[in-house]
Order: C-alpha cells, then sequence, then structure tokens
C-alpha cells in the first residue's frame, strides 16, 4: 500500500506521532496527506532554467547573459513578476535593480540582480560571480568614458539575500514595479534581455555625470513602464539618481531605447515566424515523404499478390495441361 520510502518515515516517528491519525476520526485522504506532505516538499526542488534558475552563482555582462537567454526555450515562458528599483544607503550611493520571474510550470520565482559598473576586469567570461566589482559611481578622476559594464548576477534563491548583504548593504527598496496581479503578463525574460541589450548599446560608454549606475536604473525602469502595460508602480520611500541629496539629471534616451527595443523585437518575431514556417514545410514536406512512402508498400504488396495469382493460374494451367497430355496418352495405349 505504501512505498518503502513512506514506511521507513512512518516507523521513524515516535508512537504518539504515528498514530496522530487515530486520534480522530479516521480519514484515509487525512492519513495519506500527513504521511506523503514531507515527500511533496522535498520534491519542490530548485529548478534549471539558463540565465534564470541556475544552480550556482553567475555574473554575465548583458550581451551574454542575452546569448545564454536565447539558447533555451524555456526563458520564453518565464515572465516578470516584479520590478524593484534598490539604492545603496553608504559609499558611493549606488543603484540597481532586481528581477523577479516566475517559473513556467511551478510556484518558484527567482531573483536576479541588474546593475551598470565601471572597471569590471572581463565579465563576460566570469561566470561565478565572485569577480572584483566597483561601485556605479566612480570618481570624477578617473577616465571620464571608460567602457560600461552592464551586469546580469543570478543565484539560488536561498544564496541571492546573502550576496545582496555583502555586496550593497546597507540599501533601500525605493519602489517596485508589480506585474502579479491576475489577468496582468508581464514581459518575458527574452524580451528583457532584448531590452537590457538596447539600454547597454545606447550608450556603451560610461561616463560619470551621465551614463552612469543612475542612468542606466532609470532608463531599464522608465521603458519596462512604457512598453508593457499592467505593471503597478507602488510609492518612491525616496527619490532616485540623487547623489549626497544632490539630483544627478541624466540624458533621458528611453524614446530611442524603445525605438531600438521595438524594431528589434519585430525582427525578432520575424525571424521566429520564418523558422516555425520552415519547420512546418519540413513536417508536411516528411508527411508527404511517409504517404509516398504508404502508396509504395501498398502498390508494391499489390503487385506481389498479383504475382502470386499469377504464378498460381500458370500452375493450374501446366496442371491442366499435363492432365491432358496423360488422357491423350491412355487413349492412344487403347487404340
Amino acid at each position: 500500500m505504501f512505498s518503502h520510502s513512506a514506511l521507513r518515515y512512518i516507523v521513524s516517528k515516535p508512537l504518539p506521532t504515528a498514530v496522530m491519525a487515530f486520534k480522530y476520526p479516521f480519514s484515509i485522504h487525512g492519513l495519506l496527506t500527513a504521511i506523503l506532505r514531507p515527500f511533496r516538499v522535498m520534491s519542490e526542488s530548485w529548478p534549471t532554467v539558463p540565465g534564470l534558475f541556475t544552480p550556482q552563482q553567475t555574473r554575465n555582462g548583458v550581451s551574454a547573459w542575452r546569448t545564454i537567454i536565447f539558447s533555451d526555450h524555456l526563458p520564453s515562458q518565464c515572465r516578470l513578476k516584479k520590478l524593484s528599483y534598490c539604492k545603496c544607503q553608504s559609499g558611493k550611493e549606488h543603484e540597481f535593480l532586481l528581477l523577479e520571474f516566475y517559473h513556467p510550470s511551478t510556484s518558484q520565482t527567482t531573483i536576479l540582480v541588474v546593475d551598470r559598473t565601471a572597471n569590471n576586469p572581463d565579465p563576460q567570461n566570469n561566470n561565478n560571480g565572485s569577480s572584483s566589482r566597483t561601485s556605479g559611481i566612480i570618481s570624477p578622476s578617473a577616465s571620464p568614458t571608460p567602457d560600461a559594464t552592464d551586469n546580469v548576477f543570478t543565484a539560488p534563491k536561498s544564496a541571492i539575500q546573502t550576496y545582496l548583504t555583502k555586496t550593497f548593504h546597507p540599501y533601500l527598496k525605493l519602489c517596485t514595479l508589480d506585474f502579479s496581479a491576475p489577468g496582468v503578463k508581464g514581459p518575458s525574460a527574452t524580451q528583457i534581455a532584448v531590452l537590457l541589450s538596447a539600454v547597454s548599446k545606447s550608450a556603451p560608454q560610461y561616463h560619470v555625470y551621465q551614463y552612469q549606475c543612475y542612468w542606466f536604473a532609470e532608463t531599464v525602469w522608465e521603458a519596462v513602464k512604457r512598453l508593457f502595460s499592467g505593471g503597478v508602480e507602488g510609492p518612491w520611500i525616496s527619490e532616485r539618481s540623487r547623489h549626497r541629496g544632490v539630483k544627478i539629471d541624466n540624458p533621458n534616451r528611453v524614446g530611442v531605447v524603445c525605438e531600438e527595443f521595438n524594431s528589434e523585437w519585430a525582427n525578432i518575431k520575424i525571424e521566429a515566424e520564418r523558422k516555425e514556417q520552415e519547420q512546418e514545410a519540413r513536417i508536411q514536406e516528411d508527411k508527404a515523404q511517409k504517404q509516398r512512402l504508404r502508396e509504395y508498400q501498398v502498390e508494391t504488396d499489390r503487385l506481389r499478390a498479383k504475382g502470386q495469382d499469377d504464378e498460381a493460374e500458370i500452375a493450374r494451367s501446366r496442371a491442366e495441361n499435363n492432365r491432358l497430355l496423360a488422357r491423350i496418352a491412355e487413349l492412344e495405349s487403347r487404340s
């Protein structure tokens, strides 16, 4: 009736626990629920989706992350649940984003960290999430236009809070953009990958007074609001894009980024439709080929059967001819 593992679970418990279900009116459903509950919990293991639900910490530049996202079909089914705008409360007052995605077939979610930094050595090839990183605001005495590094950090959900505390503490969530309401369909991970690429390409070089972490986080935030309807923006507990209380006026490139996203997404859809049509054509050709093979087999069987019938008819004719010859011989012998 029960599996070996379930029976081991029952006998491992003290007697009062094992018979607790019988203290009250007996229910088979209740007993099975109590027995199998630990195994259902154990079965909710951390899923694996490239670039989203990862078994270990990873950090990639947005270009490399986009390649990872487009390497599998599952990210296109993972939808953004919530976007959080965060700000460090000390040091250079770095600003960054948290993106929470649904898994397509479970109730689990994963949280990604997205931000812009400077002078991070070779982030495209760093896949362990442990490289040295600098604040999103560098000193004005540094080179004013180094290459920007736009990062996407992933980790198992059990490890993400440790990373946030270690890397950004203390920090505040200034605001959230929530797509979790019933009937609301947030952007997919593939759409976010295209959007992050568009933002990054819009200003590929870091500039302390214009294209720093404040500009990057604000541009992504405003572009998501403009491109994807249904998100509920919560109240801002403090203003963004401020350093030591001073407002940083960054260039507004949200319109440019949205145009670039729409153009590229349209091309992606056209390419996807072309591949789908090619796949459908291959399927139809395969069906036609199988139909031709079936018709050939039917014709072959027909000819083989006809040949067998002809051989039988020839054998009957020979037998009749032999019978006639024998009869003629018999008559001649009598005369």
